[in-house]
């Protein structure tokens, strides 16, 4: 601070005075209580922004594909899931013990029409979220696969798992059959994408979007 300055408070605030006027340097600066309200916040946000570690990158990727890209309507939709290891170590996935997919105990997955809307959700598609089915959802899902066993109230998935070791540049598979979660009995275009929720970046990993077309069931 300059020589002959002094701060004072008053009601005005902060004061900076300084010597009488005709003197050099002299007046009266007031800082509001407001501004030293402000300056603290930056300076606060500052020193976290300074002290925060750096954003970690997902140390995977997601690619999909399907066994067809042209189906007809109630055939299996079945989306092959390819987890690649991107990073310099090992990681860790979670594959079921099971004959039959299982994917969407690990995956999530959003499908819309060439609209944009999202597809509508089956029974199997309101549990696999953990959310209540609405009572006009049928027991049975749109492929012709039964899930009454699938039933609100419990996981929806009781087999084994088992942890793999996913060594850098390897990768790691999964499937889910789409037309169990979402009705895709409608013939058009639909896209589709999965995601995996990365532990170690906390962050939501998208895979790529790839398009299927349902057309009309041959009378």
């Amino acid at each position: 601070m300059p020589r002959n300055f002094s701060l004072k408070c008053s009601r005005y605030g902060i004061v900076l005075s300084g010597p009488p006027p005709g003197r050099k340097g002299d007046g009266m600066m007031r800082v509001r209580p407001e501004f030293i309200v402000l300056l603290s916040i930056a300076l606060v946000f500052g020193v976290f922004a300074a002290a925060a570690p750096p954003l970690r990158k997902p140390p995977f990727s997601l690619t999909i594909r399907t066994t067809q890209d042209v189906v007809t309507a109630g055939s299996e939709v079945r989306v092959v899931i390819t987890l690649t290891n991107i990073s310099d170590h090992d990681i860790y996935d979670s594959v079921p013990v099971t004959s039959s997919p299982a994917g969407e105990n690990y995956y999530g997955i959003e499908i819309r029409d060439d609209k944009g809307v999202r597809a509508p959700l089956t029974r199997f598609g309101y549990i696999a979220r953990g959310e209540k089915p609405p009572p006009d959802k049928p027991a049975q899902s749109q492929n012709g696969n039964a899930d009454q066993t699938r039933d609100w109230g419990g996981s929806f998935y009781s087999g084994s798992e088992l942890t793999v070791t996913v060594e850098p540049g390897k990768d790691s598979y999964a499937a889910i059959i789409a037309n169990q979660q979402y009705d895709l009995s409608r013939p058009g275009k639909y896209s589709i994408q999965v995601s995996h929720w990365d532990y170690e970046s906390k962050t939501i990993v998208l895979s790529n979007t790839i398009t299927v077309t349902v057309v009309p069931a041959t009378q």
